[in-house]
């Protein structure tokens, strides 16, 4: 009790003499001055911790990539199944390159998820990292007020010639695009299915089935 009374009355002869303040400053003073100390003899404690949270930033992101690629898989086979189309796929946006007046990026797409029919084979390693302009009809499409179309795949030879060849070549007659955007209203990728004898799927029903789809990727790829 006596030893209470005698620590109480020292600080209280401190404050009188310094006042509050005072002590407050010295306190903060020494508590930098171990803070420097510290770090003086353990120069790399920062630096570990820093390379600790990146790296298991990146390992969980890693992880994320893994999850959304199996399920928009799985996305994309019952989105083939629903539609009766023939292939069914996915292709993400990105950036690129810089131009080097401007400063601007190119935009780029890939077709990193694509499932298919029985008998038809996959196109997707023919859409890696391609210019989004090669196609104009996609870059037009990266703009909520133009984000869906269903067409014959005839009816794209007077409006985007190379995208009307490049489907051609995969023996494509119909086709169905969804871009799909994230909270802020930017392009995540384009939802795409393609038919290779002439659709006989209701349109509404496959709009429907491709929003459906498409909020759910999105969903896997949103932080």
């Amino acid at each position: 009790m006596d030893k209470g009374v005698g620590l109480l009355s020292r600080i209280l002869n401190l404050l009188k003499k310094h006042g509050f303040w005072k002590i407050l400053q010295s306190m903060a003073i020494l508590l930098v001055l171990g803070y420097v100390v510290f770090f003086a003899l353990n120069p790399t404690y920062l630096l570990d911790r820093v390379m600790k949270v990146y790296e298991q930033r990146h390992e969980e992101a890693i992880d994320k990539r893994a999850y959304a690629t199996k399920m928009t898989y799985v996305i994309l086979n019952r989105l083939l199944s629903s539609t009766s189309s023939d292939r069914a796929w996915f292709i993400e946006l990105h950036n690129g390159d810089k131009n080097l007046a401007s400063g601007l990026t190119f935009l780029y797409g890939s077709m990193l998820s694509e499932t298919t029919a029985e008998g038809i084979r996959e196109v997707k390693d023919e859409y890696e990292n391609f210019y989004l302009s090669k196609f104009p009809l996609m870059s037009d499409m990266i703009t909520v007020e133009k984000s869906y179309i269903f067409a014959r795949v005839e009816d794209l030879a007077t409006c985007d010639k190379t995208l009307y060849y490049k489907l051609k070549s995969n023996n494509v007659e119909h086709i169905a695009m969804l871009t799909l955007f994230n909270a802020n209203k930017k392009p995540l990728g384009i939802l795409g299915l393609t038919w290779c004898s002439p659709c006989d799927t209701n349109p509404n029903a496959i709009r429907a089935d491709m929003t459906a789809a498409g909020i759910q990727i999105a969903s896997l790829l949103m932080p």
